[in-house]
């Protein structure tokens, strides 16, 4: 073997002839971006939501004349879905950290798995301490049990199809491994 013919199976390993073509079409592929634009959308319509929330929570839904227990749960749980959003979005955004594009994969489904179990929870969290600091220095009416049902009804769609929308990327990645081989 001589070098020309050394340096072209060199160029050549590793490159079967359509493994090319779908590798840059995965690093390039407008969906996935797509999906990372609608991650940012999002979480900055979310963060907006939480500043004002947070802002104003004490005057404009009297803050001060709620238990301090409610006020600090509220805190909390806002922070604590913000940054659950945050770590969506890094676990999102991080694709390919490795030269293995195999083990990127499976490293980001991991890491998928574990943001969608961290979101779910913030978001069920979040929504319990909104129902405890509106309710606190509330009296149980009929009519208020039946906001309050309705409330918790429109929080269980949302985790359900906020499930959908995290299952669907996992989907998405572990058909990408099934096309690669892996």
């Amino acid at each position: 073997m001589d070098l020309q013919e050394m340096k072209a199976s060199w160029q050549q390993a590793g490159t079967a002839p359509g493994n090319k073509l779908r590798m840059e079409g995965f690093l390039h592929n407008k969906k996935h971006l797509t999906v990372i634009w609608k991650v940012k959308l999002k979480l900055l319509v979310e963060a907006v939501f939480m500043v004002l929330l947070l802002l104003f929570f004490y005057d404009i839904f009297d803050g001060d004349q709620k238990p301090v227990y409610a006020n600090v749960a509220l805190v909390t749980g806002t922070m604590f879905y913000f940054c659950s959003n945050m770590l969506g979005y890094f676990a999102i955004r991080q694709v390919a950290e490795e030269q293995d594009i195999c083990h990127s994969l499976k490293r980001l489904l991991q890491k998928l798995m574990r943001a969608k179990v961290f979101s779910l929870t913030a978001m069920l969290l979040f929504s319990l301490t909104l129902l405890l600091f509106f309710m606190s220095a509330v009296a149980l009416t009929p009519q208020k049990l039946f906001l309050m049902a309705g409330f918790q009804t429109f929080v269980l769609v949302q985790v359900y199809l906020s499930g959908n929308m995290w299952n669907s990327r996992i989907r998405q990645i572990r058909q990408l491994l099934h096309e690669l081989g892996e």
